[in-house]
């Protein structure tokens, strides 16, 4: 009995994230037309394989890179990588959250916003695709729960929602990438979405 429960609580919850997985891998990078090639990366500040994100960064050719828990040692050590891009905004930070965004397009203005705390940032920027369209990206990274930062999850919710707001206020189509330190099948994902 109790391995048909076991069986049938997988089947379930295989149910609710099926629809999250990708239909298909895909190797291509370049998106046909004018789509834009995002890379969003977590490099785990204490981390200190460089390489392995140059290489990456080389490989995919990014239109725009987001990187988060980058602080001045990442800042430094992905200098070689700054003259592949037309523009580079720097908010380094020994926290964890720091970020750097690297971009190819062009930046009309940006602003770096804390949304909710001075420790946490995120960048804004209004961005002009290589087609002339004009959109706002957004890189974000709200704090998750957890014992050792947040004991509940109401920081990183306000975050998301402010945010949801903001977007909601802009008549350009927005991106926003970054690490949300959510599933994307949680309330505060489907509320943001």
């Amino acid at each position: 009995m109790g391995m048909l429960m076991l069986l049938a609580a997988i089947i379930y919850h295989l149910l609710i994230i099926l629809p999250y997985f990708p239909k298909r891998l895909n190797k291509k990078t370049k998106p046909p037309g004018n789509g834009i090639v995002l890379l969003s990366v977590n490099v785990k500040q204490e981390n200190r394989d460089y390489e392995k994100l140059i290489r990456l960064v080389k490989s995919i050719q990014p239109d725009i890179l987001l990187t988060m828990e980058s602080d001045i040692n990442w800042e430094q050590n992905l200098a070689e990588i700054k003259a592949d891009f037309k523009h580079f905004i720097a908010v380094p930070k020994n926290n964890r959250y720091g970020m750097h965004l690297f971009t190819k397009l062009e930046i009309k203005d940006y602003e770096v916003h804390y949304l909710i705390s001075k420790e946490h940032p995120s960048i804004e920027a209004r961005m002009i695709d290589n087609e002339g369209n004009e959109f706002v990206f957004w890189g974000v990274h709200p704090p998750p729960p957890s014992p050792t930062e947040k004991p509940t999850a109401r920081q990183k919710d306000a975050e998301l929602m402010k945010l949801a707001k903001l977007t909601l206020d802009t008549e350009l189509p927005v991106i926003v990438a970054g690490d949300f330190n959510n599933v994307c099948w949680s309330r505060t994902s489907k509320l943001f979405s």
